[in-house]
């Protein structure tokens, strides 16, 4: 594979070849593909400059990808992360790859983009089952879209705070979706409230026939 520096003998010369340094031209600073870099590229272009320097014109030449990780000491497992920083660094016209190395490093790069995918969707799902509990004012607004009027979520949140977030008689279930327990907590309110209101009625039928005497039992 060759990788050839953009600009070499412009930015880069020295009467005596092998320098112990290479020079890092201020126009970096005001060059936005420069900043464009991710981290890893740009500290691959860096690395790419000192072994450029080695050389008369700036072309690197060596067999593989495998033998340049190598010489830089990375890790083999690092290999599809030097083959998509080299795709990046040739797209911001940093270096120049012969039309070889660039055909082999799209044909290794897909697989590799098609592993970085399924591991996205495996971190989404992860995130999706960790439960994150809501805040007061997370609660109020959901309570607020379904219209649940004389219900507290400060009420709801202290309650799950005081229990761990977990449902259920017993130990109970850790809670997953907070918002379907909002709907349960609603429902069993509204229950218990039409229960006290029954009651109510009751005794205030029961205290017309007898006035004196007569107390109300909220038990279940």
């Amino acid at each position: 594979m060759i990788i050839s520096v953009r600009n070499w003998k412009k930015f880069q010369h020295y009467k005596n070849r092998k320098p112990p340094w290479i020079k890092l031209h201020l126009s970096v600073l005001d060059n936005p593909e420069w900043h464009n870099l991710s981290h890893f590229a740009n500290r691959l272009l860096i690395e790419i400059w000192l072994l450029a320097a080695e050389t008369t014109d700036g072309i690197i030449e060596v067999e593989s990808i495998s033998l340049l990780a190598w010489r830089l000491r990375y890790a083999s497992k690092t290999l599809a992360r030097i083959i998509k920083a080299l795709q990046e660094l040739h797209s911001h016209e940093f270096i120049e790859l012969d039309s070889k190395t660039l055909a082999g490093c799209k044909q290794v790069a897909i697989p590799e983009t098609e592993r970085e995918g399924e591991r996205e969707g495996e971190t989404e799902k992860r995130e999706r089952k960790r439960f994150v509990p809501p805040t007061i004012e997370q609660v109020q607004e959901y309570m607020t879209t379904k219209s649940y009027s004389g219900f507290t979520a400060e009420k709801f949140v202290n309650h799950y705070e005081a229990n761990g977030w977990v449902q259920g008689q017993g130990k109970g279930r850790p809670v997953k979706d907070w918002k379907a327990c909002v709907r349960t907590w609603v429902s069993n309110e509204k229950a218990e409230a039409n229960k006290q209101g029954l009651k109510q009625h009751e005794f205030e039928k029961v205290k017309s026939v007898y006035p004196e005497g007569v107390t109300i039992n909220n038990d279940p």
